[in-house]
């Protein structure tokens, strides 16, 4: 396994760990309110606390070391660069839950919008297929942040926090499908751009 597939794998994994965890901390948080509530309130029930925040670390840490990955390949500097920041926001949004305030805010920030960058500028230098709906992900959670107010109004804040969460981390799925397709130097695919 070459460097663009384990960081392909990371990836991938990364977007798995988060909404599976989300989605195993609302199964178990029996009190906890989709609508009314943004995602990282799952932190404040005990017994879904430790379901959210595990997740968040494990999806953290796997997204930083996949930009390792593609930092030492001279990958797209500035694209590895968002992704080591978006896994620092998931990270961060882990080890310091939302009662920690404005700390959190700063971590679930950096995560929306590295998040949403990436996205953009991969369909910028990307040849296949997948700039089309990197480009539809991108947009989607930008106007997603921009609207983020007149959104909640309609889907409760909850349901306009997942808009731009899920449109990030379903993207950095398919980005990871996208890395792993890359096989053996000597293969006929064609590696990723790079950028050194």
């Amino acid at each position: 396994m070459n460097s663009f597939q384990k960081a392909g794998l990371l990836c991938t994994a990364s977007g798995f760990i988060t909404i599976v965890g989300i989605i195993s901390a609302e199964a178990v948080a029996t009190v906890y309110q989709t609508h009314s509530q943004v995602i990282s309130d799952l932190a404040r029930y005990d017994d879904a606390q430790w379901v959210f925040n595990t997740a968040m670390i494990l999806s953290g840490l796997c997204a930083i070391t996949a930009s390792i990955f593609l930092f030492r390949q001279s990958y797209q500097r500035f694209f590895s660069l968002l992704l080591l920041i978006n896994g620092i926001g998931i990270l961060g949004v882990g080890l310091f839950p939302i009662y920690t305030g404005a700390i959190h805010q700063t971590f679930a920030i950096l995560t929306f919008g590295a998040g949403a960058l990436m996205a953009l500028i991969h369909a910028r230098f990307d040849q296949s297929a997948l700039r089309y709906f990197s480009a539809w992900c991108g947009i989607f959670a930008f106007v997603s942040i921009l609207f983020f107010f007149w959104t909640q109004t309609y889907l409760g804040v909850g349901g306009a926090e997942r808009l731009i969460s899920y449109s990030n981390t379903i993207w950095l799925i398919a980005f990871g499908g996208w890395l792993l397709r890359y096989t053996s130097p000597g293969s006929t695919e064609r590696a990723p751009t790079k950028n050194t």
